[in-house]
């Protein structure tokens, strides 16, 4: 897939998801790790500092993956984690474990659209309060 910005439908053809429940708390952490990575002065690396490494670290502060962990590529890490939380939706009717498909959430059903999300995190929002109508307009672009 071609780099640049991508709807949902755009994200929802090309990958599956698989969703973990975490804690508040856990959250809480790898919010604060991403807050600190964005003000890190390392850069992204292909081999070094990637989107996966970032993946792996913040699995290894849930302790979701063991901190002895050495993956660095999306498909070595799909492939640990899947099994693991894709609850009863990756197993066939023989109890094998099949290949996931584009456009399902795995995992941890939250009510959210995990596709959507990542289409909402490429967007600027910004909210506005209105003290006559007592609403919150939410603008996106």
């Amino acid at each position: 897939m071609p780099q640049g910005t991508f709807s949902a439908d755009d994200l929802r053809q090309n990958f599956a998801s698989l969703t973990i429940q975490t804690s508040p708390e856990e959250a809480q952490k790898v919010i604060e790790f991403i807050r600190n990575l964005s003000n890190s002065s390392n850069p992204y690396m292909l081999f070094k500092n990637n989107c996966t490494t970032t993946c792996v670290q913040a699995l290894k502060i849930l302790g979701i993956l063991p901190s002895n962990n050495k993956i660095i590529t999306p498909k070595g890490l799909w492939n640990n984690l899947f099994p693991k939380y894709s609850g009863t939706k990756n197993t066939n009717f023989f109890g094998q474990q099949k290949a996931p498909t584009n456009g399902v959430n795995y995992g941890y059903q939250s009510g959210y659209d995990p596709f959507q999300l990542m289409d909402l995190l490429e967007k600027h929002c910004t909210d506005s309060w209105d003290d006559k109508t007592n609403t919150l307009t939410s603008t996106c672009n």
